[in-house]
């Protein structure tokens, strides 16, 4: 079955794992470098699925002005024929593994992944790697593939926590590649030619800035296929153009009468481990919502509590947010009430946010914080497409990756002193997004 859909870093960014210094290796990850620029890397924990991902330095911040909307549709055409397969025939071979075959796409990169039962994962590799890296972009079939981002921009505002995080993004890093949205826009789609796909999969889909990460699977097996087989094309793409953090607003206000608002600052990339598991703790200090499904309660996090008492027990759900680049990131807090509701528990919030600032956290709190971010981290490594994505993530990044469990150590070494740091850095300049009844959400110069 083919799924496709788009994922955003903010959903993993408390449970980032850190990165070691290149040349250093976790005892359970295996990363290796060919001549051609392509790495491996795999970790086995003897699992009979494995998942596997031909992953590239190919998400939306590669794109250009004139290429707005590339990366959508990219990743909405796999599947369909490439330069030597037709889809048909890869989907039904696909299938007939018994995998599922998925295509995401975040700031930084484009995956196409598949999990399958793992005596099949030589066979579901080949598939993986010809939907993957030799794409055909024939125009008929572009066109029929039009339907399926409308579809994709339908559910975004169905379900718009996604949506709300990109246009935080775009606030956040106005006039910068990590400002790009992950879809395109309503007046691009079914308007980016074939030819314009064809020039940005040449450009990015090449072997220096692609990876092949696997989970449950042998390392040689990987580097056997990634040495002989990998249809991927050598080269080395460009480096993305740096994205500074500036800060702002955008708002946008429709039907309904909810209003989801994100509220954060400037956060941290992937190479600084220390940093990272501070923007963890950090995070799990602002509140990471209800441990129980269903929950009345809206977590132990400050800025939880403190919109909490501005609630008047009216319902609404908060969360931290966190989003970790490969270069830089944000920290902060989403909530979700009644649009007549929602002024109130955004100013608490941000209050709770700078009071971390201003006056820090006690012991009780920094060790609560810190059990919860281990947690976070531990719970998210048990499901491998977490891990997975997680450790494309890390080796694209700085051509290193670091277990779970380190990163768990690091996070205990993080002091309250390193927090109240980091909130300083994040609450300086802020920046919020609004989606929905905005009428009583505050504007930033109002918090």
């Amino acid at each position: 079955m083919l799924a496709r859909n788009s994922t955003f870093v903010a959903k993993r960014g408390a449970a980032a794992y850190a990165v070691k210094p290149k040349g250093s290796t976790s005892s359970d990850i295996k990363i290796s470098r060919l001549p051609n620029g392509l790495t491996v890397a795999s970790v086995d924990h003897g699992s009979a699925v494995s998942r596997l991902a031909v992953v590239f330095r190919a998400g939306s911040r590669y794109e250009t002005a004139d290429e707005q909307g590339v990366t959508h549709h990219m990743r909405n055409a796999v599947g369909y024929d490439t330069k030597n397969f037709t889809g048909v025939q890869l989907l039904w071979q696909t299938g007939s593994a018994g995998a599922n075959l998925t295509a995401t796409g975040t700031r930084d990169l484009f995956t196409v992944e598949v999990d399958v039962i793992r005596d099949q994962a030589p066979r579901a590799l080949s598939l993986l790697g010809e939907m993957a890296a030799q794409p055909a972009f024939k125009h008929w079939e572009l066109a029929d593939n039009t339907e399926t981002l409308w579809v994709d921009r339908a559910y975004m505002r169905e379900q718009p926590a996604e949506f709300v995080v990109d246009l935080l993004h775009k606030a956040a890093f106005r006039d910068g590649p990590l400002g790009n949205s992950l879809f395109a826009h309503d007046f691009n789609i079914g308007h980016v030619s074939h030819e314009t796909l064809k020039k940005f999969a040449a450009s990015r889909l090449v072997s220096g800035e692609a990876a092949i990460v696997g989970v449950n699977i042998d390392h040689g097996e990987l580097m056997a296929y990634a040495a002989e087989q990998a249809p991927i094309v050598s080269g080395q793409g460009l480096p993305p153009p740096t994205s500074k953090y500036i800060g702002g607003e955008v708002r946008q206000a429709a039907r309904g009468s909810l209003a989801h608002v994100a509220v954060a600052g400037q956060g941290v990339g992937l190479s600084d481990a220390k940093a990272l598991a501070t923007q963890a703790v950090l995070a799990a200090a602002l509140g990471t919502g209800p441990a129980v499904k269903y929950s009345n309660g809206v977590g132990s996090g400050l800025a939880a509590q403190a919109a909490q008492k501005a609630s008047n027990n009216y319902p609404f759900g908060i969360s931290a947010l966190s989003a970790a680049h490969a270069d830089t990131g944000l920290v902060g807090v989403y909530i979700v009430a009644h649009g007549e509701k929602v002024g109130a528990l955004v100013k608490a919030a941000v209050s709770a946010f700078r009071g971390i600032a201003k006056s820090g956290i006690n012991e009780e709190q920094i060790n609560r914080a810190k059990r919860i971010a281990a947690t976070n981290v531990l719970l998210n490594a048990e499901c491998s497409k977490s891990l997975l994505e997680d450790l494309a993530a890390q080796t694209l990044a700085t051509g290193s990756a670091q277990s779970p469990t380190d990163f768990v150590k690091i996070i205990e070494s993080v002091s309250a002193t390193d927090v109240q740091q980091a909130a300083n850095k994040a609450v300086s300049k802020l920046s919020l997004a609004g989606y929905g009844k905005l009428d009583a959400t505050p504007y930033l110069d109002e918090l």
